[in-house]
This record gives C-alpha cells, structure tokens and sequence, in this order.
C-alpha cells in the first residue's frame, strides 16, 4: 500500500517535529490507514495525534467494526471535542493553522475556547472552469 501525499507534506511534517509543534489529525477516514501511510513515508512522529476511525481486528484478523463513534463529515466539530486530553496537552498552543478539504472542516475548531489566532486553508480536489 503506497499512500500520495502532496507535494512538500514531507518537509512540512519534518519541520513541525523539528520545532515541536503539535499536530492533530482529524479525518473522517479510516486512522489505520492513515497512520500506516504516515510511517511508510517516514513521515510519522512523536508530536503527532490522529483522531480518526480506528478499525477493530477479531483474534483472526478480520474487520470487526470501529472504535468509539464513527468520524463523518458532518460531526467533526463533535469529535474533535472528544480529545479533550490533546487539547488539554496543548492548551498553550493557542495557534491553529487549520487545513480541510470540505467546508465542514472549517468548524472543526469550533468551541476550542483558548485560541486567539486561526489560520484555514482549503484544498480545492476538483478541477474547476473559470
């Protein structure tokens, strides 16, 4: 399994580590699979926290279903307020650079009261004719 990530993903996780910024990944898609890619990449590390939707294995190995609440697309913001330990770690950290690729992930801070500065950034995955 070989993930793509955009251009300078690379650079961009290895600085964060080397300034020891934390990072929180929230996805609506499956964490298992995002961590994978991560560490295939080499691009996986200790100030880094993924939030997603964690598959849960039978002794077999068979997908037996997920842990905790599904992640969607819709409630995010809701999910986001379940880590409370990796907000309570990094309280202090009252700067956000926020990137999604859906207009709900821009509500995905909503409610995490100490933030004074939030920077958003979308991704437009689509071609569009202008």
């Amino acid at each position: 399994m070989l993930l793509c990530y955009r251009k300078g993903t690379d650079e961009l996780m290895a600085t964060l580590k080397r300034h020891n910024i934390p990072v929180l990944i929230l996805s609506a898609g499956l964490g298992d699979i995002i961590r994978e890619g991560f560490h295939q990449q080499s691009m996986f590390y200790e100030n880094m926290e993924i939030l997603s939707n964690m598959m849960i294995y039978s002794d077999d190995g068979s997908l037996i279903g997920f842990q905790e609440d599904v992640i969607h697309s819709f409630n995010k913001t809701r999910a986001s307020k379940h880590n409370s330990s990796y907000f309570k770690k990094n309280k202090e950290r009252y700067n956000l650079i926020l990137m999604g690729d859906t207009e709900g992930d821009l509500n995905m801070a909503d409610g995490i009261d100490y933030l004074r500065n939030q920077v958003s950034i979308g991704f437009l995955n689509a071609k569009v004719n202008v």
